[in-house]
């Protein structure tokens, strides 16, 4: 370390370790660059979980030689981070040079302590000044030079140690954690921050050191953060576990909500706390992964032209971006899910990422298409039958074809066990009371049920049987009751039942003249004993969907009681 005081001497100095620099480089500096690049240096140490060594203290010829701060003594305002600029030096090294030569006339510089990737060395009294950072920032701040390393774990381990050691003195002065470097108040300040915005020298350290390893004093503030907030409490540091994790690739804006709240490290451990999240509110970044831990918090990572910032809680972020819908079409349809599928709500500007869940497979009814292409399924609670999230296509397939626009049951299974052809199920009229029986390997067998004279039931289908037609019934379409001959029914009118689906949830009626009720789903006979007409705008739930050979849809809104599709619209 020999750079404190700038004059002619040194001038000259600093020119012969820039040429020694170029016309000896490091070995292997341009291999460890290269592998740094793509590294998030905070999310390695976090992942590595590395340790802090113990504080040193050595007594140099400096220990006791500064002076009161401005506000006295022990009374420091902050941290100023250096780092030594030598590329094949080591801490000893540099505590030796420091040692001989911090009041040699042209030299006079000395610092608080220095820091590597193992060791933490006090070199003079903290509660004094040091000449480390120009007049003014040394009647104010500590200075800490941290030594040059020559592989990426090394440089990790030795930003590590120095956000401890910075962090763990502004505990022991009592001092807050605050970002300098772009507002010039603050308690962390790098050597560059006091040059351009304090003066009284021209050092830029170490900003170029940080950038060479793809590293900045805002990531370098971030750690320290970290440091701070977990220095005094229990080694055991508490961290939600990581259930699940998708990429996803939005624009998102962190609100006011995120206001004096943590942005979160992901570690091999789980989300860890990280610090105040201030320093993002208000900024937009780019949003490239989400996860969901086992207590189910969901948090969002954001990037910065392709560097990991920080981890914060997806309910602090909103939509930045414009890709809104620009089509939206119904659909009955099923959606088998992918593992780790994020899931989406939709919002005015388009669809933001706030879950993740799969493999399941959920029942779709809306399909959305966005201004940019992209397209998304609107999914259905297996629970309760109501839309509940959105899952782009990409992270799940369909049972049916779009294009056929099939109905398909919750169940999996046909709605129609023994369906022949397109004309059936049909709605039929009893015309003469008569027993049921269950179809069994041995013939027909009397289950105790009976159909009742007039009323209205589902044909499923017929079968000969010796010599005889029966027909098997249903109550719901679905579920037979057992088989009856076909000459104690009736088929009413020529229109059948094409797809039948149960499905949950609520249409509205849209016809200005409102929307007629049916017995069943042809057009032809009128509820009688039910109210004529459904009023305008009035909402209805509805528990099964029924498409007829004619193409028209029709949903069951109670007993015998039908609406027709071009009389509503479905609410969800």
């Amino acid at each position: 370390m020999h750079k404190k005081i700038i004059t002619k001497t040194t001038a000259v100095f600093s020119a012969l370790i820039i040429m020694a620099t170029i016309l000896f480089p490091v070995a292997n500096k341009s291999e460890e660059r290269t592998q740094a690049a793509g590294v998030d240096i905070n999310t390695y140490i976090m992942q590595h979980n590395f340790s802090n060594p113990t504080i040193q203290t050595r007594k140099t010829p400096f220990w006791g030689v500064g002076s009161a701060y401005r506000k006295g003594v022990g009374k420091p305002e902050g941290i100023v981070v250096h780092e030594t600029a030598n590329n094949n030096s080591t801490i000893l090294n540099e505590i030796a040079y420091e040692s001989n030569n911090w009041n040699v006339p042209g030299r006079e510089a000395y610092v608080h302590a220095f820091v590597d990737h193992s060791q933490i060395i006090n070199t003079a009294s903290t509660d004094l000044t040091c000449w480390g950072a120009g007049p003014v920032a040394n009647a104010r701040y500590i200075s800490i030079e941290l030594c040059r390393e020559k592989t990426l774990d090394n440089f990790a381990r030795s930003v590590n140690n120095d956000a401890y050691y910075v962090a763990y003195l502004l505990k022991k002065y009592n001092l807050p954690v605050t970002n300098a470097t772009h507002t010039g108040s603050g308690t962390v300040w790098s050597h560059n921050a006091v040059s351009n915005l304090l003066g009284g020298t021209n050092h830029s350290d170490p900003t170029g050191y940080f950038s060479s390893w793809g590293y900045s004093m805002d990531q370098f503030f971030q750690l320290v953060q970290h440091k701070y907030n977990n220095l005094g409490a229990n080694k055991g540091q508490t961290a939600e576990k990581v259930a699940s994790q998708a990429s996803i690739s939005e624009t998102d804006t962190v609100t006011a909500k995120a206001s004096n709240q943590q942005f979160y490290y992901k570690t091999n451990a789980g989300i860890v706390p990280g610090g105040s999240a201030n320093q993002y509110v208000g900024n937009t970044y780019q949003a490239t992964s989400i996860v969901k831990t086992a207590n189910n918090g969901i948090y969002t990572l954001l990037s910065n032209n392709g560097s990991a910032m920080a981890w914060v809680k997806a309910g602090q972020l909103s939509l930045a971006g414009n890709d809104s819908v620009a089509i939206q079409t119904p659909v009955q349809n099923i959606a088998y899910l992918n593992d780790n599928a994020p899931l989406y709500y939709l919002m005015n500007n388009g669809f933001k990422a706030s879950d993740i869940s799969g493999p399941y497979s959920y029942s779709i009814r809306t399909i959305a298409k966005t201004t940019s292409g992209r397209i998304f399924y609107l999914l259905n609670d297996n629970k309760n039958g109501k839309p509940f999230m959105w899952v782009e296509n990409t992270h799940a397939s369909l049972k049916n074809s779009l294009d056929a626009q099939q109905i398909s049951t919750i169940k999996g299974r046909p709605a129609v066990p023994d369906k022949k052809g397109e004309q059936i199920p049909a709605s039929v009229t009893v015309n003469e009371s008569s027993p049921t029986s269950w179809l069994l390997e041995s013939g027909l067998t009397k289950n105790g049920n009976f159909t009742r004279e007039g009323s209205v039931v589902y044909c499923l289908g017929t079968k000969a049987i010796k010599g005889e037609l029966y027909a098997n019934l249903s109550v719901n379409g679905f579920d037979t009751i057992g088989y009856v001959p076909s000459s104690t029914i009736h088929f009413i009118g020529g229109i059948y039942t094409k797809e039948m689906s149960k499905q949950a949830g609520v249409v509205v009626v849209n016809n200005p003249k409102g929307a007629p009720l049916y017995a069943y789903p042809d057009g032809n006979n009128v509820n009688v004993n039910s109210p004529k007409v459904l009023p305008r705008k009035s909402a209805w739930k509805y528990k099964t969907i029924v498409t007829t050979v004619d193409g028209n849809k029709w949903y069951s809104v109670g007993n015998y009681q039908w609406v027709k599709g071009t009389d509503v619209a479905i609410k969800y």
